[in-house]
C-alpha cells in the first residue's frame, strides 16, 4: 500500500529522431528511468543529454553517460540516493575519460546534459555544459542549475562536478532542458504548457509547436510532475504517450525500431518489476518455508539412520528406487 504522504513522480520526455550517419554533427537525447520494486527507495532517473561531435562519436558518448549513470545507480538499492547519484557521477567522469583516452576526444568540453533524480520527496541534480533545470511553482519559475557547470569543461574526468540538492512540493513541475529548446521558445512561452499541462500532454503539445520549425536534431527535454499519492489517484488519465519526437527518421526501419523501443522498455519494466516481487516473495516467504522444510528432513534422516533397523530399511528404500527406475527405462 502506497502511503497518501508519499510524492509520486510522472515524467514525460520530448527528444530527436535518432540519426546515427555518419555524416552527423552531434546527439542530444532525453532519457528516464523508472525503478523496480526492489529499487523503490532511489527513485527515479532521468536527464537530457547533447554531445557534439562528428560521426557516431556523439551517441557512443551520449549513451555511454546514461548507461553508466544508470547502472551506478541502480547497483545498491539499499544505499541512500545521494550517495548513489554521487557515485553514479564520479562513474561516468571516470568512464568518460577512459573513453577520451583511446582517441575518442573530439566530444571534449561540448557535451550538454543534467541528470537528475527524485526521491522521498527531494531532487538531486548536476549539470554540464549550457544544458538547465527549470523548477516551476506557483506560478513562479525559476533555474535551479545556475553555476553547477564544471569550470574545467575539457577536463573529462570533470564533466560533471557540483550536484545541488532541494525539497520539492506538490504541484511542483520541473523541467530538464538541452540549450536549443530555449532557442526556440521563451521561458514565458514555455512556463504555462509545463504548468496548465501533465507531463505526457505537455510533451505533445511541444511537440506539435515545434514541428514546423527546422534543426530540430539538438533539442530534448523531460517535464515531471510532482504529486502526492491520494492527489496523483485522482487526477484524470490521458491515455497519451510519455513521449513525443521531433524531426523525421531516417528510414523505415528506424522508425519501426524507435515506435518498438516504449513498447519493449514498458515490457522490460513489467518483467523486472514482475521479478523484483518474485524475488521478494522467494525472500520472504519461500525461502524460510523451504529453509524449515530442509532442516525437518534433515532432522527425520537422522533419527532413521540413527538406529540399525531404520539404516536396513532406509537402504531397502533406495534399492526398490532403483529398481523401479530400471523397471520403467526398460518398459519405454
Amino acid at each position: 500500500m502506497v502511503d497518501a504522504d508519499q510524492y509520486l513522480t510522472t515524467t514525460a520526455k520530448l527528444l530527436p529522431y535518432v540519426k546515427r550517419s555518419n555524416n552527423s554533427v552531434g546527439a542530444a537525447t532525453a532519457y528516464m528511468r523508472e525503478p523496480d520494486p526492489t529499487q523503490a527507495g532511489l527513485g527515479e532517473l532521468f536527464g537530457v543529454v547533447e554531445a557534439l561531435a562528428p560521426g557516431k562519436q556523439a551517441y557512443e558518448v551520449v549513451d555511454l553517460i546514461l548507461t553508466t549513470a544508470t547502472k551506478t545507480y541502480y547497483a545498491n538499492a539499499e544505499a541512500q540516493a545521494v550517495s548513489q547519484f554521487e557515485a553514479a557521477i564520479k562513474a561516468v567522469n571516470e568512464e568518460l575519460a577512459t573513453f577520451a583516452t583511446h582517441g575518442n576526444n573530439a566530444w571534449v568540453g561540448k557535451v550538454s546534459a543534467v541528470l537528475a533524480v527524485v526521491s522521498a520527496g527531494q531532487v538531486h541534480l548536476t549539470q554540464a555544459g549550457s544544458a538547465s533545470a527549470y523548477l516551476f511553482r506557483r506560478g513562479q519559475n525559476s533555474c535551479i542549475t545556475t553555476g553547477l557547470a564544471t569550470k574545467e569543461p575539457h577536463r573529462p574526468s570533470k564533466t560533471f562536478t557540483n550536484i545541488a540538492s532541494g525539497q520539492l512540493q506538490s504541484g511542483d513541475r520541473l523541467m530538464l532542458a538541452t540549450p536549443a529548446l530555449l532557442h526556440q521558445l521563451s521561458l514565458d512561452e514555455l512556463s504555462p504548457i509545463v504548468t496548465q499541462n501533465s507531463a505526457a500532454t505537455a510533451v505533445q503539445k511541444l511537440q506539435q509547436i515545434l514541428t514546423p520549425q527546422t534543426n530540430l536534431d539538438r533539442i530534448a527535454a523531460t517535464i515531471s510532475e510532482i504529486a502526492k499519492a491520494d492527489e496523483a489517484a485522482m487526477m484524470p488519465q490521458t491515455g497519451l504517450s510519455k513521449e513525443a519526437r521531433l524531426g523525421k527518421p531516417e528510414n523505415m526501419a528506424a522508425l519501426a525500431r524507435q515506435n518498438a523501443a516504449p513498447i519493449m522498455s514498458t515490457l522490460a519494466r513489467q518483467v523486472g518489476r514482475s521479478m523484483g516481487w518474485v524475488k521478494q516473495f522467494y525472500g520472504r516467504q519461500m525461502r524460510p518455508g523451504l529453509k524449515r522444510l530442509s532442516l525437518g528432513l534433515a532432522a527425520w534422516l537422522r533419527r532413521v539412520l540413527s538406529h540399525r533397523r531404520g539404516r536396513w530399511l532406509f537402504l531397502a528404500g533406495v534399492v526398490m528406487v532403483i529398481f523401479l527406475g530400471i523397471f520403467m527405462l526398460s518398459r519405454s
